[in-house]
């Protein structure tokens, strides 16, 4: 009996798989739907900071402006600080009198861009300017205690009326719309950025403030 011979298929003899044409899976597809939007988060929330900066940057520019404004005028008072509201507010004083452009009192982050009584972006110490509309000036600079801790001018309100001045309060009435911070020019020509809470102390309003 001859013996059985074992047949081996070679490559030729095996049946071929039909090729498969590669392409995404639904988990690949929803991988690559989330990192696009990861991108895309990352790159719309960096823009938005940068643009937030350069509104901010701008806002100091205006205030630094106005600021030195409203001191130049003092000075022309013989050391009086003008008054909110005599005649004619005091911003209209800085532009007509002192070269301040309108749109300078405008801040680009703020919703009400009007140059009226009630729809600029930026307000004057009330307690500087007499207290009141119509009222005098009883501070004179010369009383000032510390002119690195006296308010001047400082981002308003959005809403509302009578903007163009700052009251003190708890919270002050005043525009916080930086990243919940105001932009403030100080007595001596310094700016900062702080919150409402943190501006609640008469000394920064009052010129003749006494520590107790």
């Amino acid at each position: 009996m001859p013996p059985t011979s074992h047949h081996i298929g070679t490559r030729k003899d095996r049946p071929r798989s039909a090729p498969t044409a590669h392409g995404f899976t639904l988990l690949e597809l929803l991988i690559v739907i989330a990192i696009v939007a990861i991108v895309a988060a990352l790159l719309f929330g960096g823009a938005k900071t940068f643009q937030e900066k350069a509104k901010r940057i701008k806002c100091v520019g205006n205030l630094k402006t106005i600021g030195t404004g409203v001191l130049q005028n003092t000075a022309d008072l013989q050391g009086k600080w003008p008054a909110v509201y005599d005649g004619k507010p005091w911003y209209t004083v800085l532009n007509q009198s002192y070269g301040v452009t309108t749109n300078t009192f405008f801040c680009p982050s703020a919703r009400n861009p009007a140059f009226t009584a009630d729809r600029i972006s930026y307000g004057y110490n009330i307690t500087l300017g007499g207290g009141a509309v119509s009222a005098p000036p009883k501070y004179p600079l010369s009383v000032t205690r510390k002119l690195s801790e006296l308010i001047i001018v400082a981002d308003s309100i959005d809403t509302g009326s009578q903007q163009y001045y700052l009251v003190n309060g708890d919270p002050p009435r005043m525009g916080t719309r930086h990243e919940g911070k105001a932009n403030i020019f100080w007595g001596d020509g310094h700016l900062t950025a702080e919150s409402r809470a943190a501006l609640t102390n008469v000394k920064y309003w009052k010129p003749d403030y006494v520590e107790p």
